[in-house]
Parts: structure tokens; sequence; C-alpha cells
């Protein structure tokens, strides 16, 4: 907590903190100066707020965190919503992270294969390589590496075949 009292030369700010390295003070013409770098200097001791919070155990956390924060700045991020939630509400979301194994989404994607083109499930897979990606270097989730890199769907080419005619 800053103390903040009159002095000679003008406003005194005073710092002192717990399990710190001394007092910390300055003196200001203005208190309104001096109440600013109190504040400023105290924020400084705070622990950012996304280090108190503990990284996703299973892949519906990563996954609803992904929606929660990179996903609302993707240009088309309301189309990647609904395939994650699928995927979050499904056997897979339950998976943790840690055990996570390229053997369950090869399960998982020829399950999706029975309902969707190959194609739906090759974007939807993207989507999933860049989401364990990022629970991986941004959050800090215990993955070795990512099963989704090592993934292939078979029978992915959906392009339309040319029906030649006699002129």
């Amino acid at each position: 907590m800053a103390t903040i009292r009159k002095g000679g030369k003008g406003w005194q700010a005073l710092i002192r903190k717990k399990n710190h390295i001394g007092p910390k003070s300055k003196t200001f013409p203005t208190k309104a100066q001096a109440e600013l770098w109190a504040k400023a200097f105290e924020c400084s001791f705070e622990n950012p707020k996304g280090l108190t919070e503990r990284p996703p155990q299973i892949l519906r956390e990563a996954i609803n965190s992904y929606i929660e924060g990179p996903l609302k700045t993707h240009r088309s991020g309301h189309n990647e919503k609904y395939p994650l939630q699928v995927t979050s509400n499904s056997w897979l979301g339950e998976i943790p992270l840690n055990e996570l194994s390229i053997r369950h989404l090869a399960v998982w994607r020829d399950e999706r294969l029975l309902t969707v083109k190959a194609n739906t499930v090759m974007r939807e897979l993207r989507v999933l390589r860049v989401l364990l990606d990022w629970a991986k270097d941004e959050l800090g989730c215990e993955l070795t590496s990512n099963p989704a890199r090592a993934l292939k769907v078979r029978d992915s080419c959906d392009a339309r075949m040319p029906y030649l005619t006699a002129v």
C-alpha cells in the first residue's frame, strides 16, 4: 500500500511491500502525479491474470478456452465454433491432454467420416491442429507433441469430374 504525504519540495509517494527489497519513494510536484506513480508501481507487483490460472487438463477445457480466446478474433471464427463444440461434447472431449494420442484422433476421424464428407473432416482436423499447438505453446498444456499433425484423412479429393460430351 502506498503512502502519499506532503513534503518540503512537493508530494512524496512511499511504497513498502513485504518480501520485496526495501521501500521505494519518489517526490512529485502534485498529489495526483504521486498517486498515479504509486498506483502504477503497485500494479507491477501483481501477478498477470493468466499466470494464476492452471492450464487445461482435458480436451474440452482446451476447446472452450480456444473458443473464448483466439477464435473470437478469427475472420471465420463463427464457422469453426460449431465443429469445435461438437468435438468438445463427444467422447473425445473427455480425453486428458497428456494422454491424447493419434489413435484417439484416428477413431474420431473414422466416426466423423461416417456422418460427414472427407473435406469436412480435413477442415475440422486442421482446426484441431491449430488448437493443440496453441494449447501447448500459449497455455503450457502437457502435450509432448501434436498428435493431429501426424493424422491423415484418406479419400479427401472431392473435386468434380468433368463430363465431356461429343459436339
